[in-house]
Parts: C-alpha cells; structure tokens; sequence
C-alpha cells in the first residue's frame, strides 16, 4: 500500500530560526506522530526521502503560491477573492511571497539535485486528481492561515503553525480525496501568476512556461 505523507512548512527567515515544517505519515488510517524541524535542509531531506521510496507526498506552503494580474491598471494592487485584510499585496502578504519564492527556488534546486543523483525526476503536480493516480509524485498546495489561526508568537509557533495547516490538509483531503473548491481565487477580469511555477522553472524542475499562468493551485484555508 502506497502510504500518504504530508508536509507542511511556515514560511519565514531561516537565518531568525522563523522557517518551520512538519511531517505527517499514515498508513494505516491514523495519524502516525509527526516529524518536525527548523532547518530547510532536513525538509530537502525528508522530502526527497519519501519520493525516492514512492510515496505519495503533499506539500504545503504558507505563503501566497500565485497572484493576480488584471486586465486594467485600475485593479493593480487588489488582492485575491476573499483574502479579507491579509491581502498578497498588503507588507506582511508581499514580504513572504517573495521569502517563499527565494527559499522554494533554493529547495527545489536542491530537491531536484538528489533525486537526480538516484536517476529521478522531480514530479510534481497541482490537481489531487492527477496525483491520487501517482506514487512518488509532489503535490503542491497552499497553506492560508489566517489572523485567528496563528499560533502566539513563541518558539514553536512555525513548527504549530505548519502542523495546524498539515492536520486541515488530511481532514479536507484524506477521505475519498472529494473536489474542493477553492474560497480564495484569483477575481475575475484578472488572470493568475503562479510565483511557485517561477521556482520550479528556476530550479530546471519544470520546463512548462505556460505553468507560469497556472490557476488551479488548491489553497488549504485555516481560519
């Protein structure tokens, strides 16, 4: 049996010791304990771990994966449907998307790098469809945790926060992997940048430009 493992990692400075991640493995219908860190180099590692194995892995991130662009100058600057005050364009939203896209260019070259030194590609997808049919396959999702469901500013925040958004992951997802409808969606007359597409090209994990205008990125929402 292909067991399910999900990721999921808090952006935020590695050098501030603000980056933290989270594993959770299930193969037998319950949770298993999860694994957690700081270092950006052992979500690499595990990450490439359980690829390797064939494993079926999810990852999520907690930062804006893809962002709008409209057709009109007079909506520049306006976030994504139901964003609410934590809008990608507002300084908290803005500074972690560009964190995100600097550490997930750095993690997927380096992810890409040892899968390749075990002659493998780094397959990656967006659609639970398409992965549910494909062990040994990343799927990419975001993570948006809101105001109230931050954990308080201690230690351990970025580690909880992740585990809270790995936990919403698997009791969305785990049971028959229904369609989930996004809440939050690029706003119509805008069509969608996908920052987490620039990585993977920066990265030689996807040659696919056109991903670049990739709109059907499952966001995970923790309120």
């Amino acid at each position: 049996m292909t067991e399910h493992v999900t990721f999921a990692c808090d952006i935020g400075s590695t050098r501030r010791g603000r980056f933290g991640w989270v594993r959770i493995a299930d193969d037998t219908g319950v949770a298993s304990h999860p694994t957690t860190g700081s270092d950006i180099s052992g979500l690499v590692e595990a990450l490439a771990n359980d690829l390797i194995i064939g494993h079926k892995v999810s990852l999520g991130i907690e930062a804006p994966l893809f962002i709008p662009i409209p057709d009109s100058a007079t909506e520049l600057s306006i976030g994504r449907e139901h964003e609410g005050d934590r809008s990608c364009f507002a300084p908290a939203g803005s500074a972690v998307a560009l964190l995100m896209l600097h550490q997930m260019a750095w993690m997927f070259r380096q992810l890409s790098s040892s899968l390749r030194a075990r002659c493998l590609d780094l397959k990656y997808c967006f659609a639970l469809e398409e992965w549910g049919e494909s062990p040994g396959t990343l799927l990419i999702w975001e993570a948006f945790v809101s105001r109230r469901g931050h954990h308080e500013n201690d230690a351990d925040r970025h580690v909880r926060d992740a585990l809270l958004a790995a936990k919403q992951f698997r009791q969305q997802f785990s049971n028959g992997w229904p369609h989930y409808a996004n809440t939050i969606h690029i706003r119509q007359g805008s069509s969608s940048l996908s920052l987490i597409d620039v990585a993977l090209l920066y990265a030689t994990a996807s040659a696919d430009i056109a991903g670049l205008h990739r709109s059907n990125i499952q966001v995970v929402s923790i309120p």
